[in-house]
């Protein structure tokens, strides 16, 4: 630090007077009270099927008691904040690496992922990460849904709502359908040739235009909605002063947001008006952001007035300007390695200059200010990469300015990305190679290659960017563009106007010693055996089956245990079998406290921080379903019963094996469909590319057992060639791996290929380093041979 004062000393005459920062005591409160711990999670992809892997790398950065998380679980939630399913994973040195099975039965729609580790302050988790996803359907829809608009005036709307079968015949009943349109609420039944119509008056001031509507048939249902074309609302405008206040005799730099009645970014044009008369013409853009200069006068009165084709001219007043004060502007806030400021002030004074994050200060100063215009340059020589604030307080550091800035930022990939060619057939090889630039020696990362349609950028999140951004600033808008850390004109403006972070002064300046004590603990997965319904007096041994291994566990006294013991660790997918070793007696009992359930439940419930996403239209339910041309034909279930021989059982079996129609065991692409049969002990079957004799399933009498779920370890994804070509090859994650070390002085080299999914596809790697988080991607093309 005393290097960067030097610097600043040679490089700044107007910085006459260092000095200790009598904030550090409050920093060092701070950081402890409001740690920043991250957790990022990379899933393959964000648009998932019906019977599809989720396949993802869990990554714990900067925090202080890595080595406290243990197990991370990661749970699926569906739009009512319901839990699906959950899952459990080690967790070691910060790193989680697992996989889940999305089940056949599950309904399509939009849904989210939740992750959690089992370090917990004040029996909260300490880190969480979101991932919004969609679920797609394999099954053909059970019957078509569809509706349209027929007519809209000033009176209202007058829509139609279709349901035919599948294969576009007339349905044998009545649809029951209700719908939802702001105040309105009803029920109402398709006619003989499966319509109805829906009439709407308008409403006015709705902040959501969308009409919501299920369609119930039999036991199969499925929703549709879309905006209404709406008579003119009012937009909603906030206007940020860059450094805080608006000041008199000053130029002011403002920056401002519109949006529409129903909360969503539109571009505009826009009026400065001073004293009634037109003073300057401004615009936003289609996310809803814009900037302004303008010299405020005492005495004078401003306003501004929205002009839009949707919108009610509608006028607003700016924000009061202050007599004193000073007016911060930062010339370019996405920078290197030097901060340019300019400070405007009518009286002279001295102020107090600090750079920090909220945790730490990395430079404090005195500057003494005359009348006028000052401009500073400040080497960010040891301010860490990432957002930084610079803050101008007064003698008794109390702020008077404040703006975020993100220092270091650097464009060039640290990941090189090469395949071998840009277009290829159906089934065949790809080599990728990738290489760490000169930046850090070793770098960790996950790679997964995926059809490019599974990847929704408005739902996706690099790890550069959630780190960095998401990670500390609050309600964070989506880049439609992809990532906001590459989007640089983009971040300008989010740090000027959407720059309010997590941390704010007020909290720093009035936190205590008293704040930093809390409550540390872990979430369990516990067992419990009990006699009678009553806990025992004395240890018990338990037997556990989850795969080709059988444990044993001996229980407490109250016949508590706990899952996460290595010896208790199953593969991936596999269920775990609870037994008593030496006691047959009825009256014992298991039963599994998973806390960690428990805790994600609660969490569900709890509105997310970020900004809500924008809710598609969705006129035709086959959006849900997967196209045809990207999933296999499915036989209808059928019973085979062959004379003199034994009885094909269908499904999978206790232990949870079974064999697709194809021979292979366990294969991925017939999880789930109605003709998997279950394995028979000492016949040969095929598994990934190799023949092998199955042993059995040693859970034959499942009346005895206790069927729990477990912690997992991962598995590795299976790359397959695809030889045979009568196998169907639809998978739209081609390639995944975890914990991919990468070496600057060495290149890293990948065989796959593709399936029989054409189109675009996209390659996503990402991961940690010693220092920093690095991310990149490229593309690539399959062709019908």
């Amino acid at each position: 630090m005393k290097r960067l004062f030097l610097s600043i000393l040679g490089l700044i005459a107007c910085l006459n007077v260092l000095a200790q920062d009598p904030m550090t005591d409050q920093f060092r409160y701070y950081q402890k009270a409001k740690p920043s711990s991250n957790l990022f999670v990379h899933f393959d992809k964000n648009v998932y099927s019906s019977n599809e892997t989720v396949w993802f790398s869990g990554y714990l950065i900067n925090t202080q008691n890595i080595r406290n998380h243990r197990l991370m679980s990661v749970s699926l939630i569906n739009e009512n904040n319901k839990i699906i399913l959950e899952d459990r994973f080690i967790m070691q040195d910060g790193f989680s690496f697992g996989n889940i099975v999305l089940p056949d039965s599950i309904q399509p729609g939009d849904y989210r992922l939740l992750a959690i580790t089992d370090y917990t302050i004040n029996k909260i988790p300490e880190v969480s990460f979101t991932q919004p996803i969609t679920i797609k359907s394999i099954l053909e829809p059970p019957f078509k849904a569809s509706m349209k608009v027929l007519s809209n005036d000033t009176k209202g709307t007058k829509l139609l709502v279709s349901a035919t079968t599948a294969d576009n015949r007339f349905l044998a009943k009545p649809v029951d359908i209700a719908f939802k349109y702001g105040k309105v609420k009803n029920m109402i039944k398709t006619d003989a040739s499966g319509q109805a119509i829906i009439n709407l008056e308008q409403q006015e001031g709705l902040t959501d235009a969308n009409l919501y509507v299920k369609l119930n048939y039999e036991k199969d249902s499925t929703s549709l909605h879309m905006p209404l074309p709406q008579p003119k609302g009012l937009p909603s405008v906030q206007f940020y002063p860059e450094g805080g206040d608006i000041v008199s005799g000053l130029i002011n730099n403002i920056g401002w947001e519109v949006r529409d009645q129903q909360k969503k970014p539109i571009a505009v044009k826009a009026y400065v008006f001073k004293n009634n008369k037109v003073i300057d013409t401004v615009t936003s853009n289609a996310y809803g952001l814009g900037t302004f200069k303008f010299f405020a006068e005492d005495g004078a009165k401003y306003d501004f007035k929205v002009i839009a084709n949707n919108l009610k001219d509608t006028l607003f007043t700016l924000p009061s300007a202050k007599t004193n004060g000073i007016v911060l502007n930062i010339t370019a806030a996405v920078v290197t390695d030097t901060l340019k400021i300019n400070i405007r002030t009518k009286q002279e004074q001295q102020l107090g200059l600090r750079i920090h994050n909220f945790r730490s200060s990395y430079l404090f100063t005195k500057i003494d200010l005359k009348t006028g215009l000052r401009t500073i340059k400040i080497p960010l020589t040891e301010v860490p990469k990432g957002l930084n604030t610079l803050t101008i307080t007064d003698s008794e550091n109390r702020p008077l300015a404040e703006r975020i800035f993100f220092a270091h930022h650097d464009s060039a990939e640290k990941i090189n990305i090469a395949t071998d060619k840009t277009i290829y057939g159906t089934r065949e090889k790809i080599n990728l190679k990738l290489k760490l630039n000169d930046f850090e020696d070793k770098a960790i990362v996950s790679v997964a290659v995926v059809q490019n349609d599974r990847i929704d950028p408005i739902k996706m999140t690099d790890i550069v960017s959630y780190t960095f951004l998401n990670n500390e600033l609050s309600s964070l808008p989506k880049n439609a563009k992809g990532s906001i850390y590459k989007d640089k004109k983009y971040l300008e403006q989010l740090l000027l106007i959407k720059g309010w972070r997590r941390y704010n002064w007020q909290e720093l300046a009035s936190v205590k010693p008293t704040d930093t004590n809390k409550n540390y603990s872990n979430l369990l997965l516990l067992g419990n055996v009990t006699k009678s319904k009553k806990p025992l007096n004395k240890p018990v041994a338990v037997g556990a089956m989850g795969d080709e291994k059988i444990r044993l566990v001996t229980t407490s006294d109250n016949g508590a245990f706990d899952f996460n013991t290595p010896s208790l660790y199953t593969n991936s997918g596999k269920k775990m079998y609870m037994f008593l070793e030496k006691n047959n007696d009825p009256s014992y009992r298991f039963a599994v406290n998973n806390q960690l359930l428990e805790t994600s439940s609660k969490l569900a419930f709890i509105p997310s921080a970020e900004e809500p996403l924008i809710i598609p239209t969705l006129t035709d339910n086959s959006e849900f379903f997967v196209k045809s041309t990207e999933k296999a034909i499915r036989l209808k279930e059928v019973t085979i019963t062959d004379k003199g021989r034994t009885k094909r059982q269908f499904g999978s079996n206790p232990c949870g094996d079974y064999v697709c129609p194809y021979g292979i065991l366990n294969c991925r692409n017939h999880y789930g469909d109605p003709n998997v049969t279950q394995p028979i002990p000492g016949k040969t079957y095929k598994i990934n590319g190799q023949s092998s004799v199955y042993q059995g399933c040693n859970v034959t009498d499942e009346s005895i057992f206790f069927k729990t779920e477990g912690i997992h370890i991962h598995k590795d994804f299976y790359v397959d060639s695809y030889k045979d070509p009568l196998e169907p090859a639809y998978f739209s994650t081609i390639f995944w791996k975890y914990a991919l070390v990468l070496d600057k002085n060495k290149e890293a080299s990948l065989d796959f290929h593709t399936s029989d999914i054409i189109g675009k596809y996209r390659i996503v790697v990402q991961g940690i380093t010693q220092n920093q988080v690095v991310y990149n991607e490229s593309f690539f093309d399959v062709k019908r041979k």
